[in-house]
């Protein structure tokens, strides 16, 4: 091929993607938006742009903004800085999309309540809030493969265990060559907590550690915690849980 015939390519090629971002974004998510996401008050363009409401697999959003990073493209991904408001919370952090379908999540700042995750993960019996101060994360087909980062659980409850909150706890984030593991220990509370959340690449996952009563604990929290058996010397039992998603 020619070096013209290269030009006019190259030339044409950011010519219709110019085109294409700063198409109205309403037109374009009327044209190609998939199913899982839904959009209400759209302004601005495909390059940056806002939307009053939306729904994305599920979890409700309001004032949603985004911005294309360019840049991106070199790499083969579509990105975007996006912020929103889930109920209750905030959310902000760049988007990417590569051609493999495989989904890159940084600078991930957020916090929400568990409620709000209702219609994207199973929730039943657990409320409290959450945290998210994420470096990285990767999904493939919806299973985070790689993040690197903190999560923050505070004002939990385990109806299961106790009407009342057990505490607040943190997850460190890290990544292995068996798929990502996550260090969690408590904050303050009514629950001593060390243990691991081992995320496998087909979808399961396993919760195994230890967990005691501190002072603060009720009688009914002691009482159901004889249930996992015999404490160690330092008042702690073992439990695991475990399952797939």
């Amino acid at each position: 091929m020619t070096s013209w015939k290269r030009l006019l390519i190259t030339g044409g090629s950011v010519f219709l993607l110019g085109l294409f971002t700063l198409l109205p974004a309403r037109v374009i998510h009327h044209w190609v938006s998939p199913d899982a996401l839904q959009l209400a008050g759209i302004e601005g363009t495909v390059w940056n742009g806002a939307a009053n409401e939306a729904f994305i697999d599920g979890m409700y959003l309001q004032n949603l903004r985004w911005s294309m990073r360019p840049f991106a493209l070199f790499t083969g991904s579509l990105a975007y800085a996006l912020q929103a408001e889930p109920v209750g919370g905030f959310l902000d952090a760049t988007v990417a999309v590569s051609l493999g379908g495989t989904v890159r999540v940084s600078a991930l700042n957020a916090a929400l309540p568990l409620q709000a995750l209702q219609n994207v993960v199973r929730v039943d019996g657990i409320s409290g809030d959450i945290s998210l101060q994420m470096a990285e994360i990767r999904l493939a087909d919806g299973w985070p493969t790689h993040a690197a980062g903190q999560a923050g659980l505070s004002n939990l409850v385990l109806r299961a265990l106790a009407p009342a909150p057990l505490g607040n706890f943190q997850v460190e984030f890290q990544n292995t060559d068996t798929g990502v593991l996550g260090s969690v220990q408590d904050v303050s509370g009514m629950l001593k907590v060390a243990a691991t959340l081992q995320l496998n690449p087909d979808r399961s996952y396993t919760l195994l550690g230890q967990v005691g009563p501190t002072a603060t604990a009720t009688p009914a929290i002691v009482e159901q915690l004889r249930f996992l058996g015999s404490p160690d010397a330092r008042g702690l039992r073992e439990f695991r849980t475990e399952g797939s998603l």
